[in-house]
Order: structure tokens, then sequence, then C-alpha cells
């Protein structure tokens, strides 16, 4: 999962499903980091 994040980078895919596992995604890691 995170790896399609760090290949997408800031682009966030164009499927509407797959854009919202990337936000998902992006949220959680940055609580993870936080």
């Amino acid at each position: 999962m995170v790896e399609l994040v760090s290949a997408n980078g800031a682009k966030p895919p164009a499927d509407a499903e797959l854009r919202l596992l990337y936000i998902a995604q992006r949220f959680i890691f940055k609580r993870t980091i936080i």
C-alpha cells in the first residue's frame, strides 16, 4: 500500500476508489509519523 503512494508521489490516481485509498494512506502515514 505504501509502495502505491511512493510510486505516485504527489499525484493521486485517477480512479475514485484508488484516490480514496491514496488519501487514507497519506492520512494514516502522517498520523504514524506524528
